[in-house]
């Protein structure tokens, strides 16, 4: 059975996502996690990891949600269903489609790998990959950058408005939640946060997603732009 059977055979309640979500990523090495190896692992650690984190904050008293992902090629990652005293009040929908994306750099595979074969890197993204891969004499080299401290956030910014426009280029079942998983270089501050939030909210289309939430799971940081 593949790792993801666990979440799309049925709508499954938020502790039960969210241990699976976790069981499936602690089975992981290393290897596995940074280079995305092993059916559904992909899936696992850039859709299910941060829709868990996302479950957690959505759900509170007075909502309770259910969630089901999807694999295939469709227009949406999962669809959540909703009840409780919100939902019966009219203050929300009782069911969204969700899509999740990632905001990330563009060498972030580049460090992914160089780690697993070398042990470490350089961060700040001067990196390359040289040589041929189809030789097997391919290397990736890295060096060492000095950068201003807010970087990292200026950073993840871009990244984040990015992920935006790509998403607002496309059609989406309704009514729909996005959400936007942000892989930060390093963990950041509430003001570096809110920071970002405000930022990049030029870029939500308010028409397209009914919601949108920015995700980071490792901190498990969610909140709404």
């Amino acid at each position: 059975m593949s790792k993801l059977d666990r979440f799309s055979k049925g709508y499954l309640t938020v502790p039960v996502f969210v241990k699976r979500a976790y069981d499936e990523l602690e089975a992981l090495d290393g290897n596995s996690y940074r280079l995305r190896k092993g059916d559904g692992t992909k899936e696992l650690v850039e859709e299910i990891r941060p829709l868990a984190a996302f479950l957690k904050y959505f759900e509170r008293p007075g909502r309770s949600v259910k969630c089901r992902f999807f694999t295939g090629n469709q227009n949406y990652d999962a669809k959540i269903k909703l009840k409780g005293e919100d939902i019966d009040r009219g203050w929300i929908e009782e069911q969204f489609f969700v899509e999740v994306t990632t905001a990330v750099s563009s060498w972030d595979y580049l460090e992914r790998e160089a780690i697993s074969r070398y042990g470490s890197t350089f961060g700040g993204g001067d990196i390359r990959r040289v040589g041929s891969r189809k030789k097997g004499s391919d290397r990736i080299e890295s060096r060492a950058v000095a950068q201003d401290h807010d970087a990292p956030v200026k950073n993840a910014i871009e990244w984040t408005k990015t992920a935006l426009r790509k998403k607002n280029e496309k059609l989406y079942p309704k009514p729909c939640i996005l959400v936007v998983h942000v892989e930060n270089e390093r963990p950041f501050s509430v003001h570096e946060w809110s920071l970002l939030a405000k930022e990049v909210q030029g870029e939500v289309d308010r028409d397209r997603f009914n919601f949108t939430f920015v995700v980071c799971s490792w901190s498990n940081t969610v909140f709404r732009v």
